[in-house]
């Protein structure tokens, strides 16, 4: 992704999220500031405001972005969150299959970072998922690829695998 690119993605996540803005990293690009989840799922509106980080690879979309959120309101016992702190909006796979249909910034803040700060709130809120949950680790892993595949069985999903 070139600075011109990048700077006209930033333009339009800014129509969205005025409270977001962007620069140039050492590493690739960055976008810091204030999301404001406003948003509805299953007939419930859920409101709250994040300090997040975004880390681009320069190689976006083919590198995937790392998301840190960094005001402390991701709820105790949500625990979809890496050892450094990034968050784990989804399996690899996934990510994929949504850069492959829209390789946009504003298509991964949309509906990843949106979901998984759905996800929480909701979570701080009533103790529960509201989109149920994978496992961790490889299991959840092999659930993401199973779906993805529409493999009922360990062999047809190796199959897909190349194993």
């Amino acid at each position: 992704m070139t600075r011109l690119e990048f700077e006209a993605q930033v333009q339009q996540i800014q129509i969205s999220q005025p409270g977001l803005s962007g620069c140039e990293s050492s590493d690739g690009f960055q976008i810091t500031g204030t999301f404001v989840l406003n948003h509805v799922a299953n007939d419930i509106p859920l409101y709250e405001e994040y300090l997040i980080t975004i880390k681009i690879p320069n190689d976006f979309p083919t590198g995937f972005p790392m998301v840190w959120e960094t005001s402390g309101l991701i709820p105790e016992g949500f625990d979809h969150v890496y050892p450094d702190k990034h968050l784990c909006l989804a399996a690899n796979c996934e990510i994929a299959s949504l850069l492959d249909r829209d390789p946009s910034l504003l298509t991964f803040i949309e509906e990843l970072v949106t979901s998984y700060l759905y996800s929480a709130t909701y979570y701080g809120k009533y103790k529960v998922y509201t989109f149920g949950e994978r496992q961790h680790g490889t299991p959840g892993l092999k659930e993401a690829y199973a779906e993805r595949y529409h493999a009922n069985s360990d062999d047809t999903l190796c199959f897909f695998l190349g194993y």
